[in-house]
């Protein structure tokens, strides 16, 4: 449609369209924003916490995505490589196909079908609250077809409960913290352990509050959400999104019995992966 407009508009009044673009699109974020906020107040004033909020949020996003529709699109080849990446990632810190791995927020399955074909059969488990993300998943990457015995869990709360007698060399968080609030972010730290091994890592990414001062997105942040950031160590951006420092994960740390090691440059090749993520492994102490 942009490009159309382009084609049969003369190019000096181009710079005012797209002004009057980006004007339209703050304008429709921003009262996205306030509906979203008003949905969640709803849901805290009924008895129903974030977690369940944003899983009944995500869900309901999976069921009417068309994200999956053409296999050969620019947007999914893109999606296909970024999970490509996240196992060089875990590669990159000691994963070996004889690992066992838990990947604790699995979504759409994009690193999973990569993780599945590299581990040994049984290995991997894949957790996530979206129970038509990983439908539509197991559908788009045939993951069936691998014939590794994969699972797959829709969790309700992080409390890891739903693993008996059961220790995983590796549990990988990716862009998960940066959609809950603090409390759950602890909830998740204090509840991993039962599922530890003195070697196991806990390896999750996260976004940098640095970088939150050279974002460019227009959705991304709602400056109502400024009454609400206090403390230094996070940024709240709007409803669902959050930033944090390095020192708000060490303190949590501390606090559950956890080391956190940062490793700032291993993500910095990974076109696919945000500039603002930021890598740590943590380990029972």
């Amino acid at each position: 449609m942009i490009s159309i407009v382009k084609l049969i508009t003369p190019s000096i009044i181009h710079p005012f369209l797209r002004k009057c673009w980006k004007l339209s699109l703050k304008f429709y974020f921003r009262i996205k924003e306030i509906f979203l906020f008003c949905e969640l107040i709803f849901f805290k004033i009924t008895g129903r916490n974030f977690f369940k909020w944003y899983s009944a949020k995500l869900d309901k996003w999976a069921l009417n995505t068309t994200k999956f529709k053409d296999k050969k699109s620019k947007a999914n080849k893109h999606f296909l490589i970024s999970g490509k990446d996240d196992l060089d990632v875990l590669k990159k810190v000691g994963l070996k196909k004889n690992d066992y791995l838990l990947e604790y927020g699995c979504g759409w399955l994009r690193s999973s079908v990569h993780f599945i074909g590299y581990l040994k059969k049984g290995h991997y488990l894949g957790v996530d609250p979206a129970k038509n993300r990983i439908e539509k998943g197991i559908k788009f990457f045939e993951i069936e077809r691998l014939n590794k015995n994969a699972r797959f869990h829709i969790n309700k709360d992080n409390l890891f409960n739903f693993v008996k007698n059961e220790k995983f060399d590796f549990i990988w968080c990716n862009a998960v913290f940066g959609h809950i609030p603090e409390s759950d972010i602890e909830t998740i730290f204090k509840n991993v352990k039962k599922i530890m091994k003195k070697s196991s890592k806990f390896v999750f990414t996260y976004h940098d509050i640095v970088a939150h001062k050279n974002l460019k997105s227009l959705h991304k942040h709602f400056s109502f959400y400024d009454f609400f950031n206090f403390r230094k160590d996070i940024k709240r951006l709007n409803a669902r999104d959050w930033f944090h420092s390095s020192e708000f994960y060490e303190k949590i740390g501390k606090n559950v019995g956890l080391k956190m090691t940062f490793h700032p440059k291993i993500l910095t090749k990974y076109k696919s992966i945000n500039k603002d993520f930021r890598l740590c492994i943590a380990k029972l102490i």
